[in-house]
């Protein structure tokens, strides 16, 4: 009898602890549900003649790796204003564009612009709310006759990790397409 009355207080025991132990029931952790990024867009609108537009793509709504990419072909000499969004069409049927969620969670997001080999500069011209660089518009400036690629990187920087200054390295990669870019 005395065996079972000290197996069944140490499982008492056990179940307080473990119930004592989950505070967090109080005060639950605000998960940020990961959105699945299927196709990204960049629109840029040649700045001295706004009826010029270039269009990248970049599309994977299968999500088997093998996406279909549109580059980008820019004129020498020419400034774009930038415009870049982010869309889950892995339903054709609903297709949700998440382009609005990382403007208003702009302090947990930034787009980095990495350009290899084309003559091309690219800035931010937005920010979030704390001021910090956020990338969803830009400008382009394409200098002279060229080729490369853009990589462009959404940054997902939660709970305060974005700070001012920080780089390409900071937080985890939500999206990461990478875009010919021919420049002539």
């Amino acid at each position: 009898m005395l065996r079972i009355t000290k197996h069944f207080l140490l499982l008492v025991l056990f179940s307080f602890l473990v119930t004592s132990c989950d505070k967090d029931e109080e005060n639950p952790i605000e998960e940020n549900e990961e959105e699945l990024i299927t196709t990204v867009k960049l629109t840029l609108t040649n700045k001295s003649n706004a009826s010029e537009t270039v269009t990248a793509t970049w599309k994977d709504p299968e999500g088997d790796g093998s996406p279909i990419i549109t580059g980008l072909t820019l004129k020498p000499g020419t400034t774009y204003d930038g415009r870049i969004e982010f869309l889950d069409e892995s339903n054709p049927a609903n297709v949700k564009d998440i382009t609005d969620e990382i403007e208003k969670e702009g302090d947990a997001h930034e787009i980095f612009y990495t350009v290899t080999g084309a003559a091309m500069n690219v800035n931010k011209t937005d920010a979030d709310n704390k001021g910090f660089p956020l990338g969803l518009t830009t400008t382009f400036t394409a200098a002279t006759t060229s080729s490369g690629t853009l990589t462009i990187t959404l940054k997902h920087k939660p709970d305060g990790l974005k700070q001012a200054g920080d780089d390409i390295n900071v937080g985890s990669t939500d999206a990461e397409p990478v875009f010919p870019v021919s420049i002539q």
